[in-house]
């Protein structure tokens, strides 16, 4: 009979998975043990040393001495005013507090606590937890404090987040700080693990309170971000139980550091935003742009700014990456040894170097992009302002460059994950050969995908449409929101948002494209005089050429361009004039609005729906007869 290798495994996980549950139990069992082992193991501490009395009274100086400053300066402040929550302010308050208690911890580690003794160590590492501490509270001031007047977090709502975030930081920091001291002095290891199993629920508990706070502040369009940091929260405390279960820390030190590094790159991101924000305002206002930009009233300092801020950000990424990768490469999914560790470094190192070449390179085109043809242009909503001002059309290089600038990013990242495996010693070329075997199968699985792509490449090279022309496909008309390498986003004047793919496209009208004629029809009174109406049309015409607002826009002038027909009641006469497309139907609004008050003052008369009836003159015959009817009945009368 054969061995049935399915449920022999079945069977051993079961196993391993009673085996997990009973060492849990007695860890929990073992937590109320904690707290009186903790007290034996400091009391031996503390009994192993003859000076353990003036080393504590020493920690206690040093300890209210770390602390007070960044008290003095919450509850006192600078003048004896409320200060706002500037850059300059905060780094002021870490200054004082953080600089002061890592200064006072490090003095104090290097003069009075310099012995090998155990309650010395035991003391370093209370003035360290003191310093990591105030670290982690200045972090969650940085992330969470608004940075600008009407942010969506104001101070209290921060407060309100920060206080249980903190708590939080505290119970862990506490733990990973104090109890390593405390094991090395024979310290139990199930009431530690016990200690560290009920910790680390209430920290998160703590920390679940803190991101309900904030989502509750932040809008409920973002409460997926309350659901996400539960799961979040459950997968970490679940991953901590089992590293404590299994004596393993390795996964669990990854993601941790993992969650520190992006933490740190966060903070020192939301500086950056901070001394975006510490510029004057009068200062941003003296350097004004050049072009759209300035239309659009954003300086030049905080474009740059900005980019630089993500230049930064990239940089934190790119660092941190080489902080962890040997954790999680080498320790956690043993991709490579530490023999083949060099290596694989070098060329990590060298696919972030040509990322972030790449990266800098789309910042660089983005921020160029924004200087000389402005923000990215998004339709106005109809009916804010009194001319219907719509947003001027982008040139072929303002429509092609977000395109090229993500194409060049993503060709930047894959040649940094090329050349990185090339480096590290792989062969690239049954790579490229699979890629291309890869996109011979897509091409051929997704002929629709193939279609759009390549027709509206061909688009784009004709120079078809760009961004913030009114354009008319046939099925769909309206104005250019956004080109992307597939379809297009149409917006109608209506409001409706239209998704074109290029493959469906035949053939596109595009009524914003260097100059228009605008014809349009008058009613005039059918005894009015042609020439008369041609001069007056010819003065207006003048008059809106010379305006100081809409001169600019006319090309041609407006004038009669004839008689169109001879209705009943009325002369319709056409009038024609040549603009740019952009305003073309303000221009006609105000060119009718112009010749209706001329014609008016000039005494030319509209048509009206009436019809005039005249009666002609009688024949003689019916004439005579008339007559003689009459003389009758004035001789009967008389008689009578």
């Amino acid at each position: 009979m054969l061995d049935d290798p399915t449920g022999a495994g079945f069977a051993h996980f079961v196993q391993g998975l009673e085996a997990f549950f009973r060492t849990l139990w007695t860890i929990i069992m073992a937590a109320p043990r904690s707290p009186a082992d903790i007290a034996q193991t400091f009391a031996k501490m503390w009994s192993a040393q003859a000076n353990s009395a003036e080393l504590f009274g020493l920690l206690a100086l040093c300890t209210i001495l770390m602390i007070a400053p960044g008290l003095w300066v919450r509850w006192r402040p600078i003048g004896g005013k409320a200060q706002p929550q500037t850059l300059g302010y905060m780094l002021l308050n870490a200054g004082i507090d953080l600089g002061g208690a890592a200064l006072i911890a490090t003095l104090a580690a290097a003069v009075l606590f310099r012995e090998e003794g155990a309650f010395e160590h035991f003391c370093i590492a209370v003035l360290w937890l003191v310093v990591r501490l105030r670290a982690a509270i200045f972090g969650l001031e940085i992330f969470l404090l608004p940075a600008y007047p009407g942010a969506a977090l104001n101070i209290g709502d921060a407060r309100r987040v920060l206080r249980p975030a903190a708590l939080a930081f505290a119970l862990i920091l506490t733990f990973v700080t104090i109890v390593p001291v405390l094991l090395d002095n024979d310290l139990p290891l199930d009431p530690a693990r016990g200690l560290a199993f009920l910790d680390s629920g209430i920290a998160s508990g703590l920390g679940i309170w803190a991101l309900a706070n904030l989502t509750a502040h932040v809008g409920a369009g973002r409460r997926w971000l309350l659901a996400g940091g539960i799961l979040a929260g459950i997968a970490y405390w679940l991953l901590w139980t089992f590293s404590l279960v299994e004596l393993d820390f390795s996964t669990y030190d990854a993601v941790s550091d993992t969650i520190a590094l992006i933490w740190i790159c966060l903070v020192l991101h939301r500086l950056g935003v901070f001394a975006a924000r510490a510029i004057p305002p009068d200062r941003l206002a003296a350097e004004p742009n050049q072009g759209a930009i300035a239309r659009m009233d954003t300086p030049v300092s905080q474009i740059v700014l900005n980019a630089v801020q993500h230049c930064l950000f990239a940089v934190y990424v790119a660092i941190g990456i080489t902080l962890i990768d040997r954790l999680w490469l080498v320790d956690v999914m043993h991709l490579t040894t530490a023999e083949q560790w060099p290596s694989a470094r070098r060329a990590i190192v060298m696919a972030l170097v040509i990322a972030l070449a790449g990266y800098f390179l789309f910042v660089f085109l983005r921020m160029w992009s924004r200087i000389t043809f402005g923000p990215e242009r998004v339709v106005a909503i109809p009916g804010l302002n009194d001319t219907d001002n719509e947003i001027a059309t982008g040139s072929r290089l303002a429509t092609l460059l977000p395109l090229m600038s993500r194409i060049l990013l993503t060709l930047f990242f894959g040649l940094a994950v090329l050349a990185g495996l090339s480096d590290y010693g792989v062969n690239i070329g049954p790579i490229l050969a699979g890629a291309g075997i890869f996109g011979l199968a897509i091409s051929f699985g997704s002929q629709a995908l193939v279609r759009d792509i390549v027709s509206g490449l061909f688009y784009i090279f004709d120079d078809a449409f760009r961004v913030g022309e009114y354009i008319d496909t046939g099925k769909q008309k309206g104005t250019v929101e956004r080109i992307s390498l597939r379809s297009m986003r149409l917006r109608h004047q209506n409001g409706q948002v239209h998704t074109v793919p290029y493959g469906q496209l035949s053939t596109v009208t595009n009524f914003s494209r260097d100059w228009t004629t605008i014809k349009f029809n008058l009613r005039l009174a059918r005894d009015s005089d042609i020439e008369k109406v041609r001069k007056a049309a010819k003065r207006v015409g003048l008059l809106l050429q010379e305006d100081p607002e809409l001169g600019r826009e006319f090309l041609g002038p407006l004038k009669l361009q004839g008689v169109a027909d001879v209705l009943e009641n009325a002369l319709l006469v056409r009038f024609k004039f040549t603009c740019l497309p952009l305003r073309a139907s303000y221009c006609q609004r105000e060119a009718i609005k112009r010749l209706y008050d001329a014609f008016t003052a000039q005494g030319i008369r509209f048509a009206v729906n009436e019809l005039v009836v005249k009666a002609e003159a009688l024949s003689s015959a019916q004439s005579w007869a008339e007559a003689g009817v009459r003389s009758v009945s004035d001789e009967g009368g008389s008689i009578g």
